[in-house]
């Protein structure tokens, strides 16, 4: 994965691999996978930011679902509640300095024969 920003360019490396969908997934099914994400500053030559987080995936809903663009019958609500832990080191070699950690919930609606989630709801907090 890679950025582009003003202040310099980037790019992150998956050390322990996200999952983020399992087939077949339906109502009431549910996994929970954890990752690690280690972030590298290509102008400053050295990994300058590390995510590490546990995460579930759950089907916890399903039926019709209303939306500013229609209404969506056989929707499936996917919930994904992410715990993520981050660090920053602000010198090659130097200290790996704890930002502190947040929850992030995801909300995501899937209707059949659309390949993009119907709708959207993201929640963010910072612990």
């Amino acid at each position: 994965m890679g950025f582009m920003a003003e202040a310099g360019n980037s790019f992150s490396t998956y050390t322990n691999t996200l999952t983020a969908c399992e087939f077949p997934f339906t109502y009431n099914d549910s996994f929970d996978d954890t990752w690690e994400l280690m972030g590298y500053n290509i102008n400053d030559g050295y990994y300058n930011m590390r995510d590490s987080a546990f995460m579930t995936v759950e089907a916890d809903a399903y039926g019709t679902i209303t939306t500013p663009l229609g209404v969506f019958s056989n929707t499936l609500r996917v919930k994904t509640t992410t715990i993520d832990y981050s660090w920053m080191r602000f010198e090659a070699g130097g200290d790996w300095i704890p930002l502190g950690s947040f929850t992030d919930i995801e909300y995501k609606w899937f209707a059949p024969n659309i390949k993009v989630p119907v709708m959207f709801i993201q929640e963010m907090e910072w612990m």
